[in-house]
């Protein structure tokens, strides 16, 4: 089962913080001294500056807390994110430009990952999946939230662009009455679907970043609850294959839904990303789960 970054402690937030605050500082480093290569720039790029598009962050507690940050060129193998004090536990992972002595001793720098890494990121029941603009480790002037853009923070919503109203959700100003508007009208797609044996009803489901697995998890449930699927999948195949049917048609129409919103040319990049991510989430459940078993 995969959560989300409200399920860590404020003693876990702040090791993470510590371990990609730590990275920035070794990537500038090498960026200062001309050593940097592509992938590492866009890490450093993602997390210092969210509002330009963020990274996605997987955090794994199965013993420890070990942290990977996205492969644009491969999803399926993120980089690792850890100290060269650790490569002897990890001996299969690899510096990202294979040269150990590009990393100070104590700091944190990308790896690259094993099979074995692969697998235990594709399995563990102890997996936190967030962005890296929700962990706030940026630096004064750059914090998404800082008051460094004062005009913003006041801005009437109806004069707001779609990337000032991405920013302003992203930076989450307190008693911010804006932030509930963005939120549903970023995140929030009207679905008909009906619960199980009731009607059909037109709904605004909000698939927030923070909370986008566990409504799609309720959304399923709630069409086609876990305990009436196991009895019918048993007793009465047809009827399971009708619930099955139904529920996936409401998948695919949100879907679809989000195809369109992606067709948006004026997308920030970092909206695009989540809507990408929420896409691959649901398209995974259409062709991957057909019979809806990963849902209990």
């Amino acid at each position: 089962m995969t959560a989300g970054i409200e399920e860590l402690s404020e003693k876990e937030l702040e090791k993470i913080r510590d371990i990609l605050k730590s990275l920035i500082e070794s990537l500038r480093d090498k960026k200062a001294h001309g050593l940097m290569i592509p992938d590492e720039e866009f890490i450093l790029n993602s997390l210092t500056h969210p509002e330009r598009g963020d990274v996605k962050v997987t955090i794994l507690r199965d013993k420890e807390i070990e942290v990977f940050l996205s492969n644009r060129r491969d999803e399926t193998y993120p980089f690792s994110v850890m100290s060269n004090n650790e490569v002897r536990k990890f001996s299969d992972r690899k510096f990202i430009d294979g040269v150990r002595s590009s990393l100070k001793e104590g700091h944190h720098g990308l790896f690259l990952i094993s099979q074995q890494d692969q697998n235990r990121i594709t399995s563990s029941a102890n997996k936190i999946v967030s962005y890296s603009a929700f962990f706030n480790i940026n630096e004064p002037g750059q914090n998404i939230h800082s008051d460094e853009n004062k005009e913003l923070k006041t801005k009437n919503i109806d004069k707001c662009t779609l990337e000032d109203k991405w920013i302003i959700y992203k930076r989450g100003w307190e008693m911010d009455n804006r932030i509930p508007v963005i939120e549903n009208e970023l995140f929030g797609f009207k679905v008909v679907y009906a619960k199980y044996r009731q009607k059909y009803n037109e709904e605004m489901i909000v698939f927030s970043p923070k909370k986008y697995r566990e409504k799609v998890g309720q959304l399923v449930r709630d069409i086609y609850p876990p305990n009436v699927r196991l009895s019918l999948k048993r007793d009465f195949p047809k009827d399971h294959a009708k619930n099955v049917e139904e529920t996936q048609k409401v998948l695919k129409s949100i879907l679809k839904l989000i195809e369109e919103r992606l067709e948006n040319p004026e997308n920030p990049e970092g909206y695009k990303s989540f809507l990408d991510e929420l896409k691959l989430l649901l398209g995974n459940i259409v062709t991957k789960d057909p019979d809806l078993s990963g849902f209990v």
